[in-house]
């Protein structure tokens, strides 16, 4: 568990934007399953502010775990979790959760521990508003589409 099990492969759509090309796939140990960001799922990545990324660059190694948490906010704390047999449940976390999945992730690519914690800390801080904000959206999860991609993929055994 903890291990990114597909690669990320994106498309820019306006510099800040990205759309999933391929699904992300994240074997969390706090999820307790695959955590699937799906094809056609669109990322903001990390936000880092622009003060910052003198410190820290827009894009690296977080990434992928910064997929992840984008795709926990977007759906306000609840995504579905598959299990290799093909079950899946839905994962219900609270903002907290999700920040703490993100460090989970960036541990799993590796991420020095400071970058891990400044990035930590700064979505503690600032998250707040990105969360409230998808409070109010009505995302749909494509969990039969997703399913369908995991049985072909050989991630289900």
């Amino acid at each position: 568990m903890n291990q990114f099990l597909t690669d990320l492969d994106t498309r820019d759509l306006d510099g800040n934007k990205s759309r999933l090309i391929a699904p992300l796939v994240f074997d969390s140990a706090i999820a307790g399953g695959m955590v699937i960001a799906f094809a056609g799922f669109e990322t903001d990545w990390a936000s880092i502010p622009q003060a910052a990324q003198a410190i820290i660059p827009r894009n690296g190694l977080w990434d992928w775990a910064a997929v992840i948490h984008d795709l926990g906010y977007k759906f306000n704390g609840a995504v579905p979790v598959f299990q290799r047999d093909g079950k899946a449940h839905v994962l219900t976390l609270e903002r907290q959760g999700w920040d703490d999945i993100l460090l989970e992730g960036m541990y799993a690519k590796d991420v020095s521990e400071a970058v891990a914690m400044l990035i930590y800390n700064a979505v503690r801080a600032g998250g707040s508003g990105a969360w409230a904000g998808h409070a109010a959206e009505s995302a749909v999860y494509p969990i039969a589409d997703v399913r369908r991609w995991l049985v072909g993929s050989g991630l289900l055994s």
